[in-house]
């Protein structure tokens, strides 16, 4: 959750730490279950593994369930928006006082950095918003790209944004604040998620998010995934 100077809302960062974890946490539990029982093999441990500055990999990419989001420019978003490419997601709101707008911003300079020495390879950056009560399609068109032209926002009703959110470890709450002209705050996990090209959850990114490691340790993951994937 985000500060409003006109409320005495403060933000819950244990939210966020939770949220960044709890993926990796889940994911290694579900390891240790499937070993116990016997019946399933743990996943071979990759050949490549890249020495990271800012993220955290998962044990092993996890599959995006289906999901339906509506794009701000009115297209669907689905699990197949997210294949093909490398994307990052964000989640957030457009009434958001600082967290997202540092973060949209950070982004615009992790997507410079990275087509500025790898113009080769197609990266995507999607915010989606767990505000669904005032951020329409419209409002979104009106403030995701001008952080980036190419950025997508995205969002849907209650019910596809808590799917989604659940899913990935995605922790958001609304919080009144009656003091605040806003009337009522967002608090939301911070972290920013890295997904495969093949739509597959790969790597989480904690905050406070530094744009340069973080491009670093994108490539670096782009690049040992292509490197695992020829040594199949």
């Amino acid at each position: 959750m985000q500060t409003d100077t006109a409320g005495p809302v403060r933000p819950r960062i244990h939210l966020w730490l939770l949220a960044t974890l709890l993926p990796v946490l889940a994911f290694g539990l579900t390891l240790a279950l499937d070993g116990l029982r016997g019946g399933r093999e743990a996943p071979a441990t990759p050949h490549l593994q890249p020495a990271l500055a800012q993220a955290t990999l998962l044990p092993g990419p996890r599959r995006v369930e289906p999901f339906t989001l509506t794009a701000h420019n009115g297209a669907p978003f689905t699990e197949a928006s997210l294949r093909g490419r490398w994307s990052l997601l964000a989640f957030g709101y457009t009434s958001c006082p600082d967290i997202c707008p540092t973060a949209l911003a950070n982004l615009a300079r992790v997507r410079h950095l990275l087509t500025a020495e790898d113009a080769d390879t197609p990266y995507r950056t999607v915010f989606v918003s767990v505000d669904p009560e005032r951020d329409t399609t419209a409002r979104l068109a009106g403030y995701v790209p001008y952080f980036h032209p190419s950025f997508i926002g995205a969002t849907g009703t209650p019910a596809e944004l808590a799917g989604l959110a659940r899913q990935l470890g995605i922790r958001y709450e609304k919080v009144e604040a009656p003091d605040s002209a806003m009337g009522y705050l967002v608090d939301h996990s911070a972290a920013i998620l890295l997904i495969n090209p093949r739509g597959e959850y790969a790597a989480v990114f904690g905050a406070p998010h530094d744009p340069r490691l973080m491009a670093t340790d994108i490539q670096a993951i782009a690049r040992a995934a292509a490197g695992n994937a020829q040594a199949r």
